[in-house]
């Protein structure tokens, strides 16, 4: 089975991907956390947020148990560097019991607009294009246990160590506004992972102090109408048009 955890659709691209190849179904995360039989291989798909596993997925992979011989493949999607998180993914489920575990690692389009910006559009077409070549070398290589393809930064360690700290800072919800633009469809509140963003007066409350920032609220707002303080201004939207969401 293939997990994924998407918030603007680049996981649910490879996910697809990769289930194309395998036949095998996709589940999102967020909408069934339901574990598979104890037998069944599990696939995770997901971004990387501060160059470790965000939040619901941790949640999703601290529950799996190693009972059967079960293979976990770990397919991370990241904008710049995924840092060390292919290689702790790994090391921690070695450590719980599972022998068979893989990670890889495939840059697609920057999307946490709180910090940076998106690609340019033929940058992020090229890196969308790349997905299926590299998920037919991912798919070749899933039978080597305990496969590491992770390629980033020399500083890839201190960034992962480092990262979580800078997350717990980041993570906040009190620089989420709305515009006078919003429409009150209430997409932002259906969108959200966490559950945490109620419509009151026909605008998003986020009720919470913190969310995972997936990103899918302010991305995938329909009118753009959703802001991060001053730092979303002006800056580039981004939704993976190969998926539908």
């Amino acid at each position: 089975m293939i997990y994924c955890f998407t918030g603007t659709g680049n996981s649910l691209q490879i996910a697809e991907a990769i289930s194309s190849r395998t036949g095998q179904s996709v589940i999102r995360i967020a909408e069934n956390m339901l574990l598979p039989d104890s037998s069944e291989d599990v696939w995770i798909v997901s971004p990387v947020y501060f160059f470790n596993q965000p939040p619901l997925v941790r949640d999703f992979v601290d529950s799996l148990k190693p009972a059967g011989g079960r293979k976990v493949v770990f397919v991370f999607n990241y904008g710049s560097t995924p840092g060390r998180v292919c290689k702790k993914s790994v090391r921690e489920l070695n450590k719980r019991g599972f022998t068979d575990v893989s990670a890889f690692g495939i840059r697609m389009p920057e999307n946490y607009i709180m910090l940076f910006s998106v690609p340019p559009e033929d940058k992020c077409e090229k890196m969308k294009d790349s997905v299926d070549s590299i998920v037919d070398d991912i798919v070749s290589k899933v039978s080597e246990t305990n496969y590491v393809n992770n390629k980033g930064l020399g500083l890839g360690s201190l960034l992962t160590f480092f990262g979580n700290t800078a997350y717990g800072m980041m993570s906040k919800t009190k620089k989420f506004c709305v515009e006078e633009n919003c429409t009150g469809c209430g997409a932002c509140a259906k969108l959200c992972p966490r559950h945490i963003i109620e419509m009151s007066e026909g605008k998003p409350v986020w009720t919470q102090t913190k969310c995972d920032h997936c990103n899918a609220c302010i991305n995938r707002c329909p009118v753009e109408a959703i802001q991060y303080g001053k730092s979303t201004k002006k800056k580039k939207r981004y939704v993976n048009d190969r998926v539908k969401l």
